[in-house]
C-alpha cells in the first residue's frame, strides 16, 4: 500500500530509544501501571485479532441459536499465547464464557495466515455445536445473484451504504444462509479496498470481521464449495493482508463469466500485480476497475502525468478517493492546490452523506467529532432498548475509516503549505483553524506531531499521543506510531512515559502468515531481532512477489543482516521480477543500481522515460555529466515542455535555457525561462536570474532574487548576487535594504578560518539532516556541522548560500565537525548543491 516513492534506496533508521532498547524480540510485556502495558483487554496485536474474530463468531452463533443477539459483556472470550517464544506453530489457548453455556476452553493453532477463515474453522464448528444451532435449517439451495457484484463495481460511498443496508437486512433475516455472509465479506472487501489513508493506514479490524463471516460461512457449509461472491471475497482477503500468491491461485480458478465478473477480477488482479496494462483489455471500464487502475499508475508512473490523463469529466475525479489516493503519492504542487481546496471538504461531505444514509438523520456540527470518535462495534449488536441489530458494516467501522482519512487529509494540506508550497504563515493558520475544530478526534495528536515546527507543540502532541497510545493501541496504525521515535529538527527527541513499547504490541511480527504493513514494521526489533528474520523475508517475498516493498527489503537483508547491503542490478532485475515490465518506479531504481556502468544506466533510464517521461530530467542530467549537450537537450525537450507540473519544470529547465543562449537560440532561452519564473517557484526566478546575469543585467538578475527572498526568504542567493554584481563591476549601488541584508547573512563579514587552528565544539553553523548520493561521494555524514566554506566561516545555511554562489559551479572546501574534531572536505556537487536537507545548527 505505502510505497517507497522516491529512489528506494532508504537508510534504515531502526525505531528509537524505546523501540530499539531491545535487540531481541521481547519475551515479557513491559509493565507500566497496574502491571499492564496498555489499558486494554488486549495487550499485544495477535489478542487483539484473534479475540475480535472469535468475539463476532461468539455472537454470530448466539444469534444462529436463539434469533435475538446479545451483549458483549455477557460474554467473554480470552486467548493465551501458551507456545514457547520459537515454536512452531503459534498456539494459544482460548477460554471462553458464554450465555447458557458452560466455560469452554479450546486450543487455537496458527498454522497459516492469521486472517484466514480456516484458521478459525474449528472455532466456528466449536461454537456451533457447543451452542446447538440446527445446520439442518440451513437452505437446501441458494441463488448467487449478479446484483451485488455489479452494484459493487461502481463503490461510491452511498452505493457501499446502501449495500451495507440491503445485504445486513438480508443477513438479519437469513442468517444460517452462507451465501448471506460470504455477501457480507465481498461488502467489506468493497469498503476495505477503498482505504488511501496514508500515513493513518489500517485495516485490521476489517481483515478480522471479513475472517469472521468467512469462516462462519465455510463451517455451514461443511465441505461444499462457496458461492462466487464467496470466492471474489476470498481474494480479497488474501489480497488485503498481502498474500499476493495464493490471491492470484485463487483468482486464476474463477471462469470468466459476466461483466460484474469480469471487472472484480480485473480489478482485483491490478490490486494484487499493480499491472495497470491490464484496465487496457476491456473497452468500458467499471468506477471499481478505474480506481484501482488509477492508484497502481500514480504510484507507479508518476501521480501528476496520471491525473493529466485522467478525463476532465470523469467520475472518479468528483470522489474523495481522487485526492486521497494522489496524497499517497506526493503529487505536484499545481495539483496539490486543487487538493487543498477539495481534501478536507471531501471528507466532511462524505462523512455526513454516509451518516445521513445509515442513521437517517443529519449529522450536525456540534456532534462531528463525537461521532467519529466511535470505536467498530461486533456484527451482531443489541441497542439500548433491547433491539438486536445486525450490521455488516457498523457505524463504528465507518466512523474510523472517515476518522482515518479526515486526519490524512488535513496532515497532507498542512504539509503542503508549510514544505511543498513553502509557506509557513498560512500553514500555521491553517493548524490553528484545524486544531479547532477536530482537536478532539481521537486520532488528531498524531496529526499535531506530523504538523509540529516548534517545540512545545511538539512535546504536546508526544504527551497526547502516548495516551492514545496507552488507551487504544488497536486503533493506532503503525506508522503514525511509529513516528513517535522520529527525530525533529527543531527540538532535542521527547518521548514521555507511559512508555508503551510498540515491540510489545507488534507481535508477532508481522501478523503471523501474512506481509501486511511491511515497510512500518520492518523498523521494529520486534521483526529484524527475530531469529528466524531471514526466513521470514524470505516466506513473505515467496507470498508476496509483486509487492515491492517487501521485494526491497528482502533483498536487502538477504545481502546484509543488518539490512544495509547496496542493491546490485542483477540482484533487482532478479528479486523485482515481472514488476519491472510496468513499474518506472522500479525501472529508475534499477538504472540507478547501475550508475557505474553508464550503458545499463542509460539502457534501463530510457525504459522508465518510455513509461514516464519525467525520468527524461534524470537522464538529461546523465548526459549532461558525460558531455553529450545535444542527448541532453533532446532529453529536456521530451519532458519540459509537455510536464503538467508547472513547478517541476520551473525547476528543471535551467541548463537547457543556458543551452538555449549557449547555442545562439536567444529567443527559445528568452521564452522558457520566463515561463518559468512565472510559476514563481524559487528555482524558476533563479532560472531568469541566471539567463540575466549571463547576459550582463545584474539590476534584472538581483530583482529575481529580491522576488524569491520574499517569497521564500532566500536571503542567501540574493546575498550571493549583490556579491557577485559587486565583484564584477565593482559598485555597491543596490538598495539600502540589500546592504542591510548582506550585514544580517553576514554579519562578522568574510572571516577566514582553517580547520587545524579551530578549538573545541562549534557554536554554529550548518547541520546535514540527510544523505544521499551526492554527500555519499564526498564524505559528508548525516549530523555533520559545516562551520565554514571556502575557507569562510558560515554560521548559517543563508550564509552557507551565499559563500557558495559567490562562485558559481566552481569546486568548494567544506570545514567539518565531526566526532569531536574538525576536517576539511573538497567538493563539487552538480550547480553546488548536494540536494539534501540542511538546517542551521543548533
Amino acid at each position: 500500500m505505502r510505497r517507497l516513492k522516491s529512489s528506494l534506496a532508504l537508510v534504515l533508521v531502526v525505531v528509537c530509544l524505546w523501540a530499539c532498547s531491545k535487540q531481541e524480540p521481547p519475551t515479557e510485556i513491559q509493565t507500566v501501571k497496574g502491571g499492564r502495558a496498555f489499558a486494554t483487554q488486549w495487550q499485544d496485536e495477535t489478542q487483539f485479532v484473534i479475540e475480535s474474530t472469535v468475539s463476532d463468531l461468539i455472537g454470530m452463533t448466539y444469534y444462529a441459536k436463539n434469533g435475538v443477539g446479545t451483549d458483549s459483556k455477557t460474554f467473554h472470550v480470552e486467548a493465551k499465547e501458551i507456545s514457547a517464544a520459537s515454536a512452531t506453530p503459534l498456539t494459544y489457548q482460548l477460554l471462553i464464557r458464554y450465555p447458557d453455556l458452560s466455560e469452554t476452553e479450546t486450543i487455537l493453532p496458527i498454522t497459516g495466515p492469521i486472517w484466514a477463515p480456516e484458521t478459525f474453522r474449528g472455532v466456528a464448528d466449536l461454537l456451533i455445536k457447543k451452542v446447538g444451532v440446527n445446520l439442518t435449517t440451513l437452505p437446501s439451495s441458494e441463488n448467487s445473484e449478479d446484483t451485488l457484484l455489479q452494484e459493487l463495481t461502481n463503490p461510491t460511498p452511498d452505493v457501499i451504504e446502501g449495500q451495507n443496508n440491503t445485504i445486513s437486512t438480508e443477513l438479519q433475516t437469513h442468517f444460517l444462509s452462507p451465501l448471506r455472509h460470504e455477501q457480507a465479506a465481498l461488502l467489506l472487501a468493497a469498503f476495505t479496498l477503498r482505504e488511501f489513508s496514508g500515513k493513518f493506514f489500517d485495516i485490521r479490524a476489517e481483515l478480522c470481521r471479513m475472517t469472521a463471516h468467512l469462516g462462519f460461512a465455510e463451517a455451514l457449509r461443511n465441505g461444499a464449495s462457496p458461492s462466487l461472491e464467496g470466492k471474489l471475497a476470498r481474494v480479497a482477503l488474501c489480497t488485503l493482508y498481502h498474500d499476493q500468491r495464493l490471491a492470484l491461485r485463487l483468482l486464476d480458478e474463477i471462469p470468466s463469466g459476466d461483466r460484474p465478473t469480469d471487472a472484480w477480477v480485473r480489478a482485483l488482479r491490478i490490486r494484487i500485480t499493480g499491472d495497470y496494462r491490464l484496465s487496457t483489455k476491456s473497452p468500458v471500464l467499471t468506477l471499481l476497475e478505474q480506481r484501482e487502475t488509477f492508484a497502481m499508475r500514480a504510484r507507479e508512473i508518476d501521480p501528476t502525468l496520471t491525473n493529466r490523463d485522467l478525463p476532465k469529466a470523469d467520475e472518479l475525479r468528483q470522489l474523495t478517493d481522487w485526492s486521497r489516493i494522489l496524497n499517497c503519492n506526493e503529487p505536484g504542487v499545481e495539483i496539490g492546490h486543487e487538493i487543498l481546496r477539495r481534501s478536507v471538504r471531501s471528507e466532511i461531505a462524505e462523512t455526513t452523506q454516509v451518516y445521513a444514509i445509515y442513521c437517517g438523520t443529519n449529522l450536525s456540527q456540534n456532534e462531528f467529532v463525537d461521532k467519529l470518535n466511535i470505536e467498530p462495534e461486533p456484527c451482531v449488536t443489541v441497542s439500548p432498548s433491547g433491539t438486536t441489530v445486525v450490521r455488516v458494516i457498523g457505524w463504528g467501522h465507518w466512523a474510523a475509516f472517515l476518522q482515518r482519512h479526515l486526519c490524512h487529509a488535513i496532515e497532507s494540506d498542512f504539509d503542503f503549505l508549510q514544505r511543498r508550497w513553502g509557506v509557513p504563515e498560512q500553514a500555521q493558520k491553517y493548524r490553528d483553524f484545524v486544531d479547532e475544530q477536530f482537536g478532539k478526534l481521537r486520532l488528531f495528536s498524531f496529526v499535531q506531531r506530523q504538523n509540529a515546527t516548534e517545540e512545545s507543540y511538539y512535546r504536546k502532541a508526544q504527551d497526547a499521543e502516548m495516551t492514545v497510545i496507552h488507551k487504544c493501541p488497536h486503533l493506532v496504525p503503525t506508522t503514525v506510531w511509529n513516528e513517535i521515535c522520529d527525530k525533529v529538527p527543531f527540538a532535542a527527541l521527547y518521548i514521555p512515559p507511559p512508555h508503551a513499547f510498540v515491540n510489545e504490541w507488534h507481535r508477532p511480527n508481522p501478523p503471523p502468515g501474512t506481509a501486511y504493513e511491511i515497510v512500518a514494521r520492518i523498523r521494529h526489533p520486534s521483526l529484524t531481532g527475530r531469529k528466524d528474520f531471514a526466513e521470514i523475508m524470505a516466506q513473505m517475498h515467496e507470498m508476496a512477489p509483486y509487492d515491492s516493498d517487501v521485494s526491497y527489503y528482502y533483498l536487502r537483508y538477504q545481502g546484509s543482516p543488518n539490512g544495509h547491503a547496496s542493491l546490485t542490478g542483477p540482484a533487482m532485475e532478479s528479486g523485482y521480477g515481472p514488476v519491472l515490465e510496468y513499474d518506472s518506479v522500479l525501472m529508475g531504481a534499477v538504472a540507478e543500481a547501475y550508475r557505474a556502468q553508464p550503458a545499463k544506466f542509460e539502457e534501463w533510464m530510457k525504459r522508465a522515460a518510455e513509461i514516464n517521461s519525467c525520468y527524461n530530467y534524470t537522464l538529461a542530467e546523465f548526459y549532461v555529466a558525460a558531455g553529450r549537450d545535444a542527448d541532453a537537450a533532446r532529453a529536456y525537450e521530451q519532458i519540459v515542455f509537455n510536464d503538467p507540473d508547472a513547478v517541476r519544470m520551473s525547476n528543471q529547465c535551467d541548463w537547457l535555457v543556458q543551452y538555449y543562449e549557449k547555442t545562439g537560440e536567444t529567443e527559445k532561452a528568452t521564452q522558457l525561462a520566463e515561463s518559468a519564473s512565472e510559476v514563481y517557484s524559487g528555482e524558476g526566478l533563479a532560472t531568469l536570474a541566471h539567463l540575466l546575469e549571463r547576459r550582463g543585467d545584474f539590476h534584472g538578475a538581483i530583482e529575481c532574487y529580491a522576488k524569491a527572498y520574499e517569497r521564500y526568504n532566500d536571503a542567501g542567493s540574493l546575498v550571493a548576487c549583490l556579491l557577485r554584481y559587486e565583484k564584477a563591476t565593482g559598485k555597491t549601488d543596490y538598495a539600502p535594504a540589500f546592504h542591510e541584508l548582506v550585514a544580517k547573512v553576514l554579519p562578522h563579514g568574510f572571516e577566514k578560518i582553517e580547520a587545524g587552528k579551530l578549538n573545541g565544539p562549534p557554536i554554529s553553523g550548518v547541520v546535514i539532516l540527510q544523505e544521499d548520493a551526492e554527500t555519499q561521494k564526498v564524505g559528508l555524514k548525516l549530523t555533520d556541522i559545516i562551520v565554514g566554506i571556502r575557507s569562510y566561516r558560515t554560521e548559517t545555511f543563508a550564509a552557507y548560500n551565499a559563500i557558495r554562489d559567490m562562485e558559481p559551479d566552481t569546486p568548494f572546501t567544506l570545514t567539518v565537525w565531526r566526532n569531536n574534531q574538525y576536517i576539511e572536505i573538497k567538493a563539487s556537487p552538480p550547480k553546488n548543491r548536494f540536494g539534501v536537507q540542511m538546517a542551521d545548527y543548533p
